[in-house]
């Protein structure tokens, strides 16, 4: 157990807002001091009236879009080939990535709108925890029939096309990448966005069957409402390194090794409630175990079919800078301290720019930030109580981290149910000393996890208790988006503040500073209502890290 205080110092040089990094491609130990380019163009809350007109512009580049041949880069389906070929997720490259898709898009529909003010507009889902209006009205809508209506067509009218473009060239890096994610040839893509062996896991929906492709009720539903509230997205921001903030570190941006708290709350659960994963309230509480599926594209790889997945992910991109600006006020690191050059030098190999052709921006590094991509945000949401940037005379105090891995057999009431161990922490005096009312920190607790297979949005809660699971609290529920499965141990980043206020106000915690963790697997309730008799099983948790930032 590590009771040390651990402190990483900034990278130096690179400024707020609108920064130019050096390319990645000759990065250098620190990234290279250049002044911030000023912002041409702003990125409004859509709630904004200058939010609203953009989604005008915004309709009329669609509409321009899904007319163009299916060989044409900037025809409108194939921005989501490149998200399902390429899109990293669960890594500590979603950010940058995710920057380089919606920017490219984004001029796109500049260009294609004929409107050169125009910029996405982001929907801040922590004020206005349901979906735009307008997003389900005319081209915003997936289930207009100016869409493709069914998988049968999409595949006709596409299949044959990225051979054609020479995604799968022998010897070609491309070809590397996409051998890594196991797309090894053009009928292995259709056999996964069809998925025929498991037609309960297509990545394309048939839009026509339901009045909306998304969510039929606009607001989101309980575990999603949870996921954007203004307490999650407050222990999101608190993190003091990018490690923290960020998924973590992977070998390359299609191995998925786990979830920090802005991508594993807002993010996942966001994308699968608005494709049509809902979780019931029963007796007044919201039901994890149980959740209907109308099968909506956000749910899944081809997401950006969606006009709703970019307003999504400009919301993430402002967090993320949002959070950069924060901690470059405060002196604080904001990109990653170990192994920044592989970071860096990830290669981004299927982007095109706002004309169909092959960006030069090839690496993460070049979307370190906003840069040549030129924008800013009307403020929004940034999880309160956290009001503009730090002085940076004004250091945050240092990162407090303890990890531990007690026999969870010597635990009263901690027997694993089907083999997997829960995973107990000694918290030592200078952290519990955080565990009271107005404590100045956020605890985060790192679990690792070995989930077992499971549907689109299924939630699996981890809960803690102090030795006694009768009196247990929830952390938490993690779940994944875009895959059917878990691959191998996963790490989620999950905020700790609330159950160990509960376990506080109900006297269950003890000066030995005792915390076990465990994560279940839920047996669905029965159709009748009542609960299942049999008990949920327990998923096996390989080990906790705490941390105070």
């Amino acid at each position: 157990m590590n009771d040390g205080l651990t402190m990483k110092h900034s990278r130096r040089g690179v400024l707020a807002g609108g920064v130019a990094v050096a390319a990645a491609a000759a990065v250098a130990p620190r990234v290279a001091a250049q002044l911030p380019a000023p912002a041409r163009w702003r990125r409004y809350n859509v709630a904004s009236a200058e939010g609203q007109m953009m989604l005008g512009h915004y309709q009329a580049a669609i509409a321009a879009m899904l007319k163009l041949p299916p060989e044409d880069p900037c025809n409108w389906y194939r921005t989501a080939f490149v998200h399902f070929l390429d899109c990293p997720h669960g890594n500590w490259w979603l950010f940058p990535w995710h920057r380089g898709i919606t920017g490219w898009t984004e001029q796109m529909v500049r260009r294609l709108s004929g409107f050169e003010g125009f910029a996405f507009p982001y929907w801040d889902w922590t004020a206005n925890p349901e979906v735009p209006a307008a997003l389900y009205q005319g081209l915003l809508n997936p289930g207009n029939p100016a869409f493709i209506g069914d998988a049968t067509s999409f595949s006709q009218k596409f299949r044959g096309v990225l051979t054609a473009a020479g995604y799968w060239a022998p010897g070609s890096t491309r070809l590397q990448q996409l051998t890594e994610r196991g797309i090894t040839s053009e009928d292995v893509l259709w056999d996964q966005i069809l998925n025929p062996q498991n037609p309960d896991y297509p990545a394309f929906f048939p839009v026509p069957t339901y009045p909306n492709v998304r969510n039929p009720d606009a607001r989101l539903d309980c575990v999603a409402a949870n996921a954007v509230s203004s307490t999650i997205l407050q222990s999101a921001m608190a993190a003091q390194d990018y490690e923290t903030f960020s998924s973590p570190a992977a070998p390359n941006h299609s191995v998925m090794k786990g979830f920090a708290v802005l991508e594993g709350y807002p993010h996942n659960k966001v994308h699968n409630n608005t494709g049509g994963i809902v979780h019931p309230i029963v007796n007044g509480q919201c039901d994890q175990s149980t959740a209907t599926n109308t099968g909506g594209l956000m749910q899944a790889f081809l997401s950006p079919v969606d006009p709703l997945f970019f307003l999504h992910h400009s919301n993430i991109d402002r967090l993320w800078d949002a959070w950069t600006q924060r901690q470059i006020a405060a002196g604080l690191p904001y990109l990653p301290q170990a192994d920044f050059d592989a970071w860096a030098k990830e290669e981004f190999l299927f982007f095109s720019d706002a004309d169909g052709k092959p960006v030069t921006k090839t690496h993460a590094g070049d979307y370190a930030a906003i840069g040549d991509f030129a924008y800013d945000y009307q403020p929004g949401s940034t999880g309160a109580p956290m009001p503009g940037p730090v002085l940076k005379t004004t250091r945050r105090p240092p990162v407090l981290r303890f990890a531990g891995e007690v026999p969870a057999g010597s635990l009263k009431g901690a027997k694993a149910m089907s083999g997997g161990l829960p995973t107990a922490v000694r918290l030592q005096p200078a952290l519990l000393q955080l565990i009271r009312p107005g404590a100045p920190r956020h605890l985060l607790a790192k679990v690792t996890l070995v989930l077992p297979h499971a549907g689109r949005g299924q939630e699996f809660p981890v809960l803690v208790d102090t030795g006694d699971r009768s009196r247990a609290v929830q952390v938490g529920s993690v779940a994944l988006f875009g895959h059917t499965m878990a691959h191998g141990p996963l790490t989620f980043t999950l905020p700790l503040d609330g159950a160990l206020a509960t376990l506080r106000t109900s006297n269950a915690l003890k000066a030995n500073g005792l915390l076990n963790f465990r994560a279940i697997e839920p047996v669905p309730r029965l159709l009748s209502g009542t609960a299942a008799a049999t008990p949920p099983i327990d998923v096996e948790v390989l080990s906790v890290v705490i941390e105070a930032h």
